[in-house]
């Protein structure tokens, strides 16, 4: 069989052949999960059972806010058991909050990449991105930030180059101003 290293899926192949994939595919590398409903927890903790060289995860668009919960509450909970995702994007992902990434940041140490736009995190979720520190981009567009911690991604965060701050609902002028000469130095 040949070596199958990325996998994209809806529910609903999703659940014809995933079971399968768990069994012969092990050395997936990326998933791209596209959830209708809320059966995307028990597939995630499928995904750290079994793809245990999983380099890239991609959940996209939570379809209500009891999906989200389950998914903050159990499914990131566990996504903190393995440290091989490089790449992250959660983007998306409806009303998942400052716990989600925590979850992360307490596992997920070789992060490189990491999409979390479009939630309700805040300014305490710095801290918890500050645990990641191998990473190069990192995407928060879209969230309730003020800026207020930022000043500690710049000097946490040694490898970042990428840095995305559109639509943040507050300052995100003001960060790029007196933040971008630490960066660019």
């Amino acid at each position: 069989m040949p070596a199958l290293r990325s996998y994209s899926a809806t529910p609903k192949t999703l659940n014809i052949v995933f079971d399968t994939l768990c069994e012969c595919c092990r050395n997936v590398q990326s998933i791209d999960l596209h959830p209708s409903h809320c059966m995307i927890v028990s597939f995630m903790r499928k995904i750290i059972q079994h793809f245990l060289s999983i380099e890239s995860l991609k959940v996209q668009l939570l379809p209500s806010p009891t999906c989200s919960e389950n998914l903050q509450n159990d499914g990131l909970r566990h996504i903190g058991r393995y440290s091989q995702p490089e790449h992250l994007d959660l983007s998306v992902c409806m009303d998942l909050t400052d716990g989600s990434v925590e979850y992360v940041g307490a596992g997920c140490h070789n992060l490189k990449k990491r999409d979390i736009s479009a939630y309700k995190m805040t300014d305490k979720a710095t801290e918890y991105i500050l645990k990641c520190q191998n990473l190069q981009v990192l995407q928060l567009n879209y969230n309730d930030l003020t800026g207020s911690n930022f000043h500690l991604i710049s000097t946490h965060l040694q490898y970042l180059n990428e840095f995305c701050l559109n639509n943040c609902k507050y300052g995100a002028t003001y960060i790029y101003v007196n933040y971008a000469e630490k960066w660019c130095s």
